[in-house]
C-alpha cells in the first residue's frame, strides 16, 4: 500500500495533522467548560449575594427582627423574588432559620431542613459548601452558597 518514498511521508504527515486536530479540539473544549464553570459559578454567586440583600433590606426597614416574621409578613413578595432571581441564574434558592429549618424556597427547590453538619459548617462562616448534594436534600450535586443574614 505505502510503497512509494511519497506515500509514506503523506501519510505521515496527514496523521500527523489529524491527531493535532484532535487535540486542538480536546484543548479548545477543556478550556471552554472550564470558563462555562466560572462563569456559572460567578452568577450563582452573584444571584446568593442579590438574595442576601434583599432579605437584609427586609431587616432594615421594617421593624421586624425575626425571619420567620419577615417571610410571614411578606411571604408572597420574597416568593417572587426568589423565583425571579432563580430564573435569571437558573439556579434553586432557598432561606433556612439559623437551626437549619426550611422558610421559603423557589418552585425547584426540595423543602427540607439543611442537615446538622451543613448548619454546623454554614453558622461557622464557611459561606461556599462546594459541589454536594447536601448529604441527600438536593437530587443531584449542586454549586452551593450559604450567606448568614442577621436581622
Amino acid at each position: 500500500m505505502f510503497k512509494s518514498i511519497f506515500t509514506r511521508y503523506l501519510a505521515a504527515t496527514a496523521a500527523i495533522i489529524f491527531v493535532s486536530f484532535i487535540l486542538l479540539g480536546l484543548i479548545l473544549t477543556a478550556v471552554l467548560s472550564d470558563n462555562s464553570m466560572e462563569t456559572r459559578d460567578t452568577l450563582v454567586q452573584k444571584t446568593a449575594d442579590s438574595v442576601a440583600i434583599n432579605l437584609s433590606t427586609y431587616f432594615a426597614l421594617t421593624e421586624h427582627c425575626d425571619i420567620r416574621e419577615i417571610i410571614d409578613t411578606y411571604g408572597d413578595t420574597v416568593s417572587r423574588s426568589l423565583e425571579s432571581h432563580s430564573r435569571i441564574a437558573s439556579a434553586s434558592i432557598a432561606v433556612y432559620t439559623s437551626d437549619g429549618g426550611f422558610l421559603i424556597g423557589t418552585s425547584n427547590m426540595a423543602a427540607g431542613d439543611l442537615p446538622a453538619s451543613v448548619t454546623a459548617d454554614v453558622l461557622a462562616l464557611k459561606t461556599v459548601y462546594g459541589i454536594s448534594d447536601l448529604e441527600g436534600l438536593l437530587p443531584v450535586k449542586s454549586i452551593n452558597y450559604f450567606y448568614m443574614i442577621k436581622g
